[in-house]
């Protein structure tokens, strides 16, 4: 909050400097409108912080695969191969993912929606890296761990385990009820870790 003032007080300033006025001679109703869009500036990057705040593909392919070894119903042939769905929206995120689960040993196809169901293997993960669209019912389907780094997705149900930045740290989130509906269940050690939904 005091950058955000410190903020309005230099544009307040800049403002004031090329109108050729100071700080005292400032009329009064040009406040108004500088607080209305420093306002507007506030709310709108606090809606889109949460979901444009994610951690970064490779470290996020560090944490899944740590996340897969406590994955009490994961193959490990399963666990060797996953699926990005993507929209083409985050082109860097994907080839992120992909280098960083492929340095793990970990084979990361990124696939468009409509290809999703030709890729995905019964038993497999799936990566959702699309921040709109359900895939719950092909999870469910075909006893898919689903993931993400798009925590909304966890919240809502759509996506059974996600990463967050909680104080610039990654947070693992897990949707107990839609792990549980793709046929899946996580150790106790990682459930106390993580932030868990119900």
């Amino acid at each position: 909050m005091l950058m955000f003032y410190r903020a309005l007080q230099f544009f307040r300033a800049r403002l004031c400097l090329r109108a050729g006025q100071t700080e005292r001679t400032r009329r009064p109703a040009t406040r108004a409108p500088l607080l209305l869009v420093a306002g507007v500036l506030a709310l709108t990057s606090n809606l889109f912080s949460a979901e444009l705040a994610t951690v970064p593909g490779d470290l996020q392919a560090a944490i899944f695969k740590k996340i897969f070894g406590y994955t009490k119903t994961l193959s490990p042939d399963a666990a060797s191969r996953l699926v990005v769905v993507h929209d083409g929206r985050q082109p860097e995120l994907v080839e992120q993912l992909r280098k960083g689960f492929g340095q793990l040993g970990i084979q990361a196809v990124a696939v468009g929606k409509d290809q999703l169901n030709d890729q995905l293997s019964e038993g497999g993960i799936l990566y959702v890296a699309v921040p709109d669209g359900s895939f719950r019912q092909i999870c469910k389907e075909k006893h898919a761990l689903s993931i993400t780094g798009l925590t909304g997705l966890v919240e809502k149900g759509e996506v059974a385990i996600g990463l967050a930045l909680v104080e610039s740290k990654p947070k693992i989130v897990v949707n107990l009820s839609e792990l549980r509906a793709q046929g899946h269940d996580l150790s106790a050690q990682l459930l106390q870790l993580a932030k868990v939904i119900q």
